[in-house]
């Protein structure tokens, strides 16, 4: 079995979980849309580290000394159709 550990990401991880998102959302026959090169979930991640992630909320879980998973959070907001705006947190 498994031990999995779940702690906060620290700078030390980034590399590693870009790495692990982009062989996340790789698979055969995926293509480029829109001009964006895929996978580009990765660099995702790393847009949101430095723009609208909420570091305090970025976790990963590791398992035999590697990252099994990985969740971050970023700031977004859902307007209504009457202009109502909701602040919310989006997991990614």
């Amino acid at each position: 079995m498994l031990n999995i550990k779940i702690r906060l990401e620290e700078e030390k991880d980034f590399r590693k979980v870009e790495e692990i998102t982009r062989s996340a959302f790789s698979y055969p026959g995926r293509v480029e849309r829109g001009g964006i090169g895929c996978p580009f979930e990765h660099w995702m991640v790393h847009v949101l580290r430095e723009e609208d992630g909420i570091t305090d909320l970025s976790y990963f879980a590791e398992g035999d000394n590697m990252i099994v998973g990985h969740i971050i959070y970023s700031n977004a907001r859902v307007e209504t159709t009457d202009g109502y705006i909701v602040q919310v947190l989006w997991r990614w």
